[in-house]
Parts: C-alpha cells; sequence; structure tokens
C-alpha cells in the first residue's frame, strides 16, 4: 500500500423519484410516499408542495406517506409485495436496481417524454435514475458526502494541518486519541448498511477498488477492498474509531466535539 496516496473524501448521492408502474396517471387519489416530509426541516416545504397541488387540481388528491429514512426502503417492499405500494415515491439512488429488479417501476420517458425530461434536467444527472435502459428514477436532488473536519478538537491535539494523505490522516487521529482517550476521532458509520455502505465506499476508491467492473461484475472481494476493510478495523481496533455508531451518534460527537471527522452531506 502507499501510505503516502491521497484519500478521496467524496461521494455522489441523489434521491429520486419513481412511479409504480401499474398505477394509472389519471387516478383521482395519488398516494406520494417518502421520508422527507418526516423530517422536521423538510416537513414543511413537502407539505405545502401538495396543499398546492391539491389546490390547484381539484379534480386530484395527493395524500403523503410517510416513514423514516432508515425504515423506507423495507416498507417500500413490503407494500410492493402486498400491492399498496405508494404511487409516486422518494427513492435513494442506491436501490434503484432493488426495485428495478421487481419490475415494479415506471419508465419515466414513457410518462413523460424523453425529450421533456431531458430539456428539464441535464442528461448527464439522470443516468443516476437509469437502470437497464429505461429511466426508473428523476433526480429530485443530487449532493456529495465529504469528509468535514472539527477544527477545534484538531487545534486542540495539535495538528496543524488538516491531512490529505493517508498516513497524515492516520497521525492525526492518534494525536487526538492521545490528547483525549474519551473522543472518537474518526466517527464513521459503523451501523445501519445504508450509511455503512457509503462511508465504506470512499475508503474502497482509496484504496484503488471498486464495487463493480467495467462488464457489471461484482468485485467486492478484491485485494483492495479486503485492504481498505482492513484498514477500516486497524482503525477500530486502535480505538480510532468505534462500533454501533449511526450517523445521528457522528453528528452529536462532532457538536461535542468529541469526533474530529466523520462523513457527511
Amino acid at each position: 500500500m502507499q501510505r503516502t496516496r491521497g484519500f478521496r473524501p467524496t461521494l455522489i448521492a441523489a434521491v429520486l423519484l419513481f412511479t409504480v408502474a401499474l398505477a394509472p396517471v389519471w387516478a383521482q387519489s395519488i398516494t406520494f410516499g417518502g421520508w422527507s416530509g418526516e423530517e422536521e426541516a423538510a416537513r414543511p416545504v413537502i407539505m405545502e408542495m401538495i396543499d398546492t397541488f391539491n389546490a390547484a387540481n381539484p379534480d386530484v388528491t395527493v395524500e403523503w406517506l410517510g416513514y423514516p429514512w432508515a425504515q423506507v426502503q423495507q416498507n417500500f417492499l413490503l407494500l410492493l409485495r402486498s400491492g399498496s405500494a405508494p404511487d409516486v415515491a422518494q427513492l435513494q439512488d442506491r436501490w434503484l436496481s432493488t426495485f428495478g429488479e421487481l419490475g415494479a417501476l415506471a419508465d419515466m420517458n414513457d410518462v413523460f417524454g424523453q425529450d421533456v425530461i431531458e430539456s428539464a434536467i441535464d442528461p448527464g444527472l439522470l443516468t443516476v435514475g437509469q437502470y437497464q435502459g429505461q429511466q426508473l428514477g428523476l433526480p429530485w436532488i443530487a449532493g456529495s458526502i465529504g469528509l468535514v473536519a472539527n477544527l477545534k478538537v484538531l487545534e486542540d491535539a495539535g495538528v496543524q494541518e488538516l491531512p490529505v494523505t493517508i498516513d497524515e490522516f492516520v497521525a492525526a487521529l492518534a494525536a487526538i486519541k492521545a490528547y483525549d482517550a474519551n473522543t472518537v476521532p474518526f466517527a464513521i458509520t459503523t451501523t445501519g448498511n445504508a450509511t455503512i455502505s457509503t462511508d465504506f465506499q470512499v475508503w474502497l476508491w482509496t484504496f484503488g477498488g471498486n464495487l463493480f467492473d467495467a462488464e457489471g461484475n461484482v468485485t467486492a472481494a478484491s485485494p483492495e477492498a479486503e485492504e481498505a476493510l482492513g484498514f477500516l478495523k486497524g482503525l477500530i481496533d486502535d480505538g480510532y474509531a468505534a462500533l454501533e455508531v449511526g450517523r445521528g451518534d457522528a453528528r452529536q460527537l462532532f457538536a461535542r466535539h468529541q469526533s474530529a471527522f466523520y462523513f457527511d452531506a
């Protein structure tokens, strides 16, 4: 391993809107499912969108069906199997293949027309909603998941500059732990599959690995992946990271100046 290589702390993520294939677009009642309407910051916006649409379209009623983000994928799969899925819903882009394989999603090009969609949304961004030649989702928002640093924690531990290589990163973690043994220097997500996957993938890329090769074959068990996983296990063994840390836990540790680094959008 080249210990002086730089690490890549950014991962693009998108939230998609998808339409269940069997839901008629002329329905008088439409169920819109997702998680944003369950979050305090976004709920007023989602509810205003629904209320405004309903007021402008008295012949159609949109109803909200919400779950916490961590429960959305499982609940939507159960609803699909029972035939009671929402007509339109939020979907994390990395879930697209799972829902696409079920054959339950409409091709948005058939719903709106490819020309209309491409005139409204950048074709490059549209690719995150494509699966096996179909436009199964439309990007609603897109952003990056990156590594953020708590400058106060770093300064207190005597770390003068932000690390740009793996060696410098580990050295910073060691300095923080030596300064305060009660800290979790790197609050990487270690619980919750949905967030573990994004955090791990950043490190997988850093060590030169990928989940799939150019032909679509799974390469998760590559030497690069083993090296990345071994590196992260070493951080936990050395006390630089901890088990049972979720994204919410990481945010709290960071806010309390008990952690120097974690991934967030």
